[in-house]
């Protein structure tokens, strides 16, 4: 008798190894820099990243690092 090609693999578990549970893979939403992922979407957070929310844009030399409402960025200098 020969041996199957692949022996540490079951029927209809091509793949993965015996013994080894199958990984989830529970991904961040892919199309986002990770800069926005990370950023504060409030204004306690903007606090807590060393920020502050202003209305319409940064003022100068101050760079928006995240959201604190809509129309309201978190700037940081």
């Amino acid at each position: 008798m020969s041996a199957p090609l692949n022996s540490s693999a079951g029927p209809g578990r091509a793949g993965h190894a015996a013994g080894q549970p199958a990984r989830l893979c529970l991904g961040l939403p892919t199309g986002l820099p990770p800069s926005l992922l990370l950023s504060p979407g409030n204004g306690i957070e903007c606090g807590r990243y060393g920020g502050f929310c202003t209305f319409g844009r940064c003022p100068f030399p101050a760079t928006a690092i995240g959201k604190c409402a809509d129309f309201v960025p978190c700037c940081r200098r």
